[in-house]
């Protein structure tokens, strides 16, 4: 492909989007012939083809990669409860376990799965494996909490999941597996853990999130957020994939909430943030923010307000070394509200600020 590849990891899995220019008559993914060393001396994987969601992928999938085995596993296509005879091991105990992992598979035929059991439900994985693409399958009822570090959802296959569930993080939960089916979190999620979305899924935050750790985006796929507090009370980097906001022109997505001082954004490398037509606020009440665009890190916006410090003072946006922020139609105000000292726009060393309608605040923002 000519790419890059010195930092290959054949231990992780990958994916790489193959996109058709005008009409393709007749097309069929079978005509491809795959080879592993056509791409690297490695042969500790296998190459295949997959179409989702109107796109063809090349996906790469590491030899010995495997999904962590089920303590239960649901009885699919079963619309039930938990309390009940619906899994494969039998009625899993009241409260769970942080060690355990419950395995959603599926097919053609849409189910439901809920939780009545009494309590807050611990474990350490939740492992999606349903092979139709286009089908939800539902999972909801009473909390769960992921209890253990390294812990987290795994997606394996090509059909999405729906969790509904309140969600409590004890611990970092990592988003991870080579399935490229949606995983839609439409609940709210707390605890003093983050968020580590790898791998080429796509996970989407649908809840007004509290969660006290970090977000990390790292691994060519999509993270989602449909709330302007989805990103939870601490910091954000995309170093490697997609953050996107969900394109409603009167959603908003917040870096730095009220109170909360002293939080950062980077979005680097590979990164890039979509903010389509959501409203981009850099310190909302709050202040010592920092967005950092960088090493050719991309950031966009489409037609709405970017606003660094919102009515609070010594908020911060450094576009550098290679970095870009293209605000397309969308108005970038430098400090609002008489509050609104401080505020700062810095670009420098190669950072490119295009299409940019700049007010600065009469309160004292910079430039």
């Amino acid at each position: 492909m000519g790419a890059n590849t010195a930092n290959f990891d054949p231990t992780r899995n990958y994916s790489l989007k193959l996109a058709a220019c005008g009409l393709v008559v007749n097309f069929d993914a079978s005509d491809f012939q795959i080879s592993t060393n056509n791409f690297l001396p490695v042969s500790s994987g296998a190459w295949s083809v997959s179409t989702f969601e109107n796109g063809l992928y090349l996906v790469y999938t590491a030899s010995g990669s495997a999904a962590p085995t089920a303590d239960y596993t649901w009885n699919v296509p079963t619309s039930g409860y938990w309390n009940g005879l619906n899994w494969a091991e039998g009625t899993p105990t009241a409260l769970g376990n942080p060690a355990w992992t419950l395995t959603f598979g599926g097919n053609s035929t849409r189910y439901g799965s809920t939780n009545d059991l009494a309590g807050t439900f611990q474990l350490s994985n939740m492992v999606f494996n349903s092979s139709t693409p286009g089908t939800t399958n539902l999972i909801a009822g009473n909390p769960i909490e992921f209890g253990a570090a390294g812990g987290g959802i795994q997606q394996w296959g090509s059909g999405s999941f729906q969790v509904s569930n309140s969600i409590s993080l004890a611990a970092d939960m990592t988003f991870s597996g080579p399935g490229l089916g949606a995983v839609i979190l439409h609940t709210n999620i707390t605890g003093a853990g983050g968020i580590i979305k790898l791998d080429a899924g796509k996970l989407v935050l649908g809840g007004s999130n509290t969660f006290a750790g970090p977000v990390l985006v790292d691994g060519n796929g999509l993270l989602r957020v449909d709330n302007r507090k989805g990103l939870g009370l601490n910091s954000v980097t995309v170093s490697n994939g997609t953050l996107q906001v969900s394109s409603g022109p009167t959603t908003i997505l917040e870096v730095g909430q009220p109170g909360i001082n002293g939080l950062t954004a980077l979005v680097t490398g590979s990164g890039s943030l979509w903010t389509n037509n959501a409203i981009f606020k850099l310190g909302t009440n709050s202040s010592f923010n920092t967005l950092t665009i960088a090493n050719t890190g991309r950031m966009f916006n489409a037609a709405a307000v970017s606003v660094i410090g919102d009515t609070a003072p010594s908020n911060s946006a450094i576009v550098r070394d290679g970095g870009l922020w293209s605000l397309g139609a969308s108005t970038l105000t430098v400090g609002t509200g008489g509050t609104a000292t401080g505020n700062l726009l810095r670009v420098e060393n190669s950072g490119v600020v295009t299409n940019a309608p700049l007010v600065i605040g009469a309160s004292g923002g910079q430039f």
